[in-house]
């Protein structure tokens, strides 16, 4: 299929907006463009068929979410070739998403394609955003520094919700073992130009100790999500959008004997509390140009036992537990504003974009803390704010049938603050450091398509991304107040490489895609220099060195029969560092764990994956299967990585299996399915390292479900 021209591409989803003019202006189609495929946003900014955008895409739709009976975008994601999400901590099952082997601080989530996913919200979002407001979920592999910033080095996961199109409803409910609950409301109202739909879940699950060890593998979870979302045609000429979402999540986790007392040792329970609200306007400017702003604002609240004060307390201080009015428990805010404008021109084969983004990030933490030479307690506390303003062009132009080239570039300045202070007697009272940096990041993505089956791709870019706010790391070692941040900590750049080749037939798809990704100034954590250990910090950001992924992406789209649809896909990946990392060098163990520590940590050398699905008549069946080759993982006796006892261990590949069946009738649909049908468990047990997770630590769901639209 040859590809059609840009604005053929612009004008319908203007239209499906209700932006284009009225001449302009086909039917209504906020998702599908006139042939009925799916139209993606993520790539280029610009709304194309998924099979002709210039930038490869992979789109995870609502029927696949369905089929895995998903409750969450963590459960949404799972399973998806070159992305990798995982629970760490069985006390707290905080989750991590990695694209082609770069972790979670280097993968761009995106909420309707605004930055609202922040670090704190991250260490458990994937798990709090509901797959019931979820339309699609879009991925670019491959660094988008030039469109989205710095966070953008390993890929692109945004999240589409669900847009009010038609009055209605639906209404869900799905029982499984071990309390497995999801309750799940939503109703839509649409009268003239104003359409707005409102959304409830409510998530419950009890606790799942797999292994009988008397801790938790799985934690007990009580989760609340709420939302609303408009849109209003024909204000002041364009299109406003409104939403606002709410998420309320209670965890607890730890020793089962003392899961109820939030200060026990051994325990955690965590509370958050977020909110977020953003406003999007669209103006047509002439009979093709537009103009876009877009406002967001988040807030989020954390309260979070630190069950790492007591040990350390009784371990060090004690016997007995600390005063009451020492056991306070881990506290953190977070305020984020983001604003962008962007104008796009459509000139005769070019479609041109400039914007600027704008994004203001402020956090305060405290925790109490025991300094192990002192043998005191302390509460150490930080507060930090960020500043990032964008500026970026792109350039789509349609040089023939054929051939199509998108040119674009970003410079991102970044400045922050971080002060920490705290009542330790030794050292100054508080440390403050500053950091601006300013970093222009290129992208060329060319598409060919050779016939109208087949289209090539290759696409080039450049990253930087300076460390900032909260990350899945610094949750390991209980908050950013016992981590410093220096004022000659370089910023990571990156540069990456791929080529991709699709063949698309009526009932035969092809996929095969060539990747590279070059890290430069890995930042990780490491021990605090003198200067921060006066203040009682135990670790510090540093440069960790260069590091690369590379690796192979297949897939093949089979429909098998009329109503037999067979994906098969396998991904063969490799990630090294160039030198060995300096903890394990020489290691106190004897063992010589020099070439070992090069591989990236949780980098499955392989995986494979099959998803079939069957539908006669009124039935459905649904079958997943996804295997994960062996991978390098570290394990960190009693969280120190120098200690004799630890050790990098290869892991045994694994297979999790997932199956449902549906029926509907009318507009009732009744299910019934396994979540890990074969029982696999992660069978090698370290619970004196939360982070020695790299498989599922509980087994099969098995559950039933209910699903009325209206």
């Amino acid at each position: 299929m040859s590809l059609p021209s840009v604005r053929l591409f612009l004008v319908p989803t203007l239209a499906a907006l209700g932006l284009a003019h009225a001449e302009d202006r086909p039917a209504p189609a906020p998702v599908m463009n006139e042939t009925g495929q799916t139209l993606v946003i993520t790539g280029t900014r610009s709304p194309y068929a998924v099979d002709a955008a210039p930038v490869r895409t992979e789109v995870i739709d609502a029927v696949r979410i369905k089929d895995k009976q998903a409750r969450t975008l963590y459960e949404a994601l799972e399973g998806v070739p070159g992305v990798r999400v995982e629970e760490q901590c069985s006390a707290c099952n905080f989750s991590q998403i990695r694209v082609q082997g770069l972790d979670a601080g280097r993968t761009q989530v995106l909420l309707d394609s605004q930055q609202l996913f922040t670090g704190l919200a991250a260490i458990y979002g994937l798990q709090q955003i509901p797959a019931s407001t979820i339309e699609r979920i879009e991925i670019t592999k491959g660094s988008g520094s030039a469109l989205y910033g710095g966070s953008s080095l390993g890929g692109t996961i945004n999240v589409i919700t669900k847009e009010p199109t038609t009055s209605g409803g639906h209404l869900g409910l799905t029982i499984g073992e071990h309390g497995t609950n999801t309750f799940v409301g939503d109703a839509t109202a649409v009268k003239g130009n104003a359409a707005v739909t409102a959304n409830v879940q409510k998530s419950l699950a009890d606790v799942i100790d797999e292994n009988g060890d008397g801790l938790t593998d799985r934690v007990a979870t009580n989760s609340l999500a709420g939302g609303l979302r408009g849109t209003f045609k024909e204000i002041g000429g364009g299109t406003l959008k409104l939403t606002t979402r709410y998420i309320q999540d209670d965890r607890r986790g730890g020793e089962l004997d003392t899961i109820d007392n939030p200060f026990a040792e051994g325990s955690e329970h965590i509370i958050t509390n977020r909110y977020e609200g953003t406003v999007g306007y669209d103006l047509p400017v002439g009979k093709s140009d537009l103009v876009s702003f877009d406002l967001g604002y988040g807030h989020q609240w954390r309260s979070a036992t630190n069950d790492t004060f007591v040990t350390d307390y009784l371990a060090l201080i004690g016997p007995g537990l600390p005063p009451s009015d020492e056991l306070q428990p881990y506290l953190a805010e977070e305020d984020q504003f983001i604003a962008g404008a962007r104008y796009t021109i459509v000139r005769g084969s070019h479609t041109m974009m400039i914007g600027l983004s704008g994004l203001l990030n402020q956090i305060d933490e405290s925790g109490k803390y025991v300094d192990p030479n002192l043998l005191a307690a302390y509460r150490s506390a930080s507060d930090k704010r960020t500043f990032e303003g964008g500026l970026y062009a792109q350039d789509e132009w349609q040089v023939n049938d054929a051939w199509q080239v998108v040119l674009g570039a970003r410079l991102d300045y970044h400045d922050s603050t971080e002060e920490y202070r705290n009542n330790l007697a030794s050292g100054p009272p508080t440390l403050t450091s500053g950091y601006t940096n300013t970093a222009v990041n290129p992208r060329l993505a060319l598409k060919y398509a050779m016939d109208p089956k087949l289209t090539l791709r290759a696409t080039a870019g450049s990253g930087s991304r300076v460390a900032y706010g909260f990350s899945e790391d610094l949750h390991l070692v209980s908050g950013s107040p016992r981590t410093y941040k220096p004022n000659d900590l370089d910023p990571e750049r990156s540069y990456s490489a791929s080529v991709s080749a699709d063949w698309n037939d009526d009932r035969f798809d092809v996929g095969l895609n060539l990747f590279y990704n070059r890290l430069m100034d890995t930042i990780a954590f490491g021990g605090a220099s003198a200067q921060a250990q006066a203040l009682g910090y135990d670790y510090e950001f540093v440069n960790v060195g260069d590091a690369y992924t590379a690796g192979i992406e297949t897939s093949v789209q089979v429909e098998v029969a009329k109503d037999l649809q067979v994906s098969l896909t396998g991904v063969y990946n490799r990630g090294m560092y160039d030198d060995s990392r300096p903890d394990w060098i020489a290691h106190p163990s004897g063992i010589d764990f020099a070439d070992d520590s090069k591989h990236i940590s949780r980098l499955p050398e392989w995986t494979a994956g099959l998803d079939a699905a069957y539908t006669p008549d009124a039935w459905r069946f649904a079958l997943g299967a996804q295997v994960t080759g062996p991978m390098w993982i570290d394990y960190n006796a009693d969280g120190d990585p120098v200690d004799p006892g630890s050790r990098i261990v290869k892991t045994s590949a694994y297979i999790i299996v997932n199956a449902k069946v549906s029926y509907t009738w009318n507009d009732l649909t009744l299910s019934t399915g396994a979540r890990n049908l074969f029982d696999e468990v992660q069978e090698d047990r370290r619970p004196d390292d939360t982070a020695f997770i790299y498989a599922p630590l509980y087994g099969r769901i098995i559950y039933g479900a209910l699903d009325y639209a209206f």
